[in-house]
């Protein structure tokens, strides 16, 4: 894999005429933390990009483990919370990964990133029959009723071909190697078992570019353009940080199929004005608050099946 950890390099590749730039170490949680802060001049406005992460690529992951964990144990009831009727995780991507779990055969399941589960109580009984496992860094505040492990993506406690179905969502973006998290998942997948993967799509990811609202509408304009991946550094409060990793989507498809995948399905996905009306008592505040998502499609989706060769 190839990543921008310099501050040359992040500079060489931003595609825009007029910018400015600073570099400091901020410190949080204990952790001394190099960034790049970029500032985007648009039209006269100033535009401040999310702080790029510099150096050793083996600090920036354990800046990226120790602030997400933190803000898991810290801030469990703000995670994915929103004051708004409509959920872009409850009301998007949940209804997604649940018509895929009732149309699949397999009877064990591995949820990785379970304390922000994706999946229902009442999903999980009815499909698995309690051979469920999650899997995350930190243990889950609710639904202590199924079996949970502490553990990384990257170094899963299974034996070798012992899973046949693993689910992944909203969890690579925050992966600084996915290469490696990805064999993993090919390591404890059993023969011709699935693999579905939700995450960001990159291709209008803020940490690469920015939206601006014209009319009614928002345009997206990229910023940074590589498909090397980079690391953003995330503000979502006061102490309460993470850090955003851009990988270009089709990383992870490749990822795959290098490892015996299959691809059975890809497509991206978002929310648009009938669903936010059908789901929402407050839907015409909704759409506007939600119109860059309806605009531009942010997520994406892959099933990809394991046939390994012996």
């Amino acid at each position: 894999m190839e990543y921008i950890t310099e501050k040359e390099e992040i500079l060489e590749n931003i595609k825009w005429r007029n910018f400015f730039y600073d570099c400091e170490v901020i410190s949080i949680n204990g952790l001394n933390i190099p960034i790049l802060k970029v500032t985007i001049i648009d039209n006269g406005k100033e535009v401040l990009m999310q702080p790029f992460l510099l150096g050793d690529i083996e600090y920036i992951e354990k800046c990226a483990r120790l602030l997400w964990q933190y803000s898991l144990q810290q801030y469990p009831e703000k995670r994915n919370s929103s004051s708004r009727n409509f959920s872009l995780k409850l009301d998007v991507i949940k209804p997604v990964f649940e018509h895929n779990i009732r149309n699949s055969s397999h009877k064990h399941i591995l949820e990785i990133g379970s304390s922000e589960s994706f999946l229902s109580t009442k999903i999980v009984n009815d499909f698995f029959s309690g051979n469920y496992i999650g899997l995350d860094i930190t243990t889950p505040e609710k639904r202590c009723d199924f079996s949970y492990l502490l553990g990384l993506i990257e170094q899963l406690p299974f034996t070798n071909e012992s899973i046949d179905f693993v689910l992944i969502s909203m969890v690579l973006l925050n992966i600084v190697r996915p290469e490696i998290a990805l064999a993993e998942i090919s390591r404890v997948l059993s023969n011709k078992s699935n693999a579905i993967i939700i995450d960001i799509n990159s291709n209008y990811y803020k940490a690469c570019g920015f939206y601006k609202k014209e009319g009614e509408n928002y345009l997206f304009t990229k910023v940074l353009n590589t498909e090397k991946s980079f690391f953003t550094l995330k503000v979502l409060g006061r102490n309460n940080f993470f850090v955003h990793c851009y990988h270009c989507f089709d990383l992870y498809r490749n990822i795959l199929v290098e490892h015996g995948f299959k691809i059975s399905n890809d497509f991206v996905f978002g929310p648009s004005k009938e669903i936010i009306k059908s789901r929402s008592p407050n839907y015409t505040k909704d759409i506007n608050l939600f119109s860059r998502y309806i605009n531009y499609e942010p997520f994406r989706f892959i099933k990809a099946k394991r046939h390994k060769c012996h």
